[in-house]
């Protein structure tokens, strides 16, 4: 379980016609994707959307990688924020800025300035609304899987990504047959594998 959105137009993409392969045309003083990458962080500070079981699990995980610092957590459970924040200090750290209220209150822990980098553990269909968002913030945004459900919004989180850099977003693993269709897509664009160097595959 995760956070709500509040804007239901952005959870509800209808999958888009098997035919519908024609890539949005790059924004003027768009910079491709391609190799993007930004300079390196002495510490990472992380903020944590989505505190339901991989959420809490990334809490955990996380505390163990040198050089992070989990500075927010956010769920609309406030039970789970508690929870997420114990786990914290019982390691010794810095109790980390709570938010649960309400829907939209993730929005608030991305426009945190003391968040270098947000974490999304939400439900599927807000992954793509998050992060995008997040990266308008001026964040980087790592999205468990999967990152988008449709063409539309895989091209959303490229294009943001390309306006926003060095703002990078990264999504694990595309789904279905939108993934395919993506890839086409890309390459009629004149994009050879948008998201990067695939690192593993199956």
């Amino acid at each position: 379980a995760g956070v709500g959105l509040g804007l239901k137009s952005l959870a509800s993409d209808k999958p888009e016609s098997p035919d519908a392969l024609t890539p949005p045309s790059p924004i003027r003083g768009q910079k491709s994707v391609m190799g993007l990458a930004c300079e390196p962080l002495e510490k990472v500070r992380i903020g944590i959307i989505g505190l339901g079981m991989r959420g809490m699990e990334a809490v955990e995980r996380l505390l163990y990688v040198e050089g992070v610092e989990i500075r927010a957590v956010c769920d609309v459970l406030p039970e789970r924020v508690i929870q997420a924040q114990k786990i914290v200090t019982d390691r010794g750290n810095q109790l980390p800025a709570g938010f649960a209220e309400g829907e939209n209150d993730w929005m608030n822990l991305c426009r945190r300035e003391d968040v270098d980098l947000v974490y999304i553990c939400t439900p599927w269909e807000l992954h793509t609304p998050n992060a995008v968002f997040a990266m308008r913030q001026g964040k980087h945004a790592a999205v468990e899987v999967p990152a988008a459900l449709t063409l539309k919004q895989s091209w959303e989180l490229v294009d943001t990504a390309a306006m926003r850099a060095p703002t990078a977003v990264s999504p694990i693993r595309f789904h279905t047959e939108e993934s395919a269709r993506f890839r086409v897509s890309g390459l009629r664009r004149g994009q050879h594998w948008l998201m990067g160097t695939p690192a593993v595959a199956d």
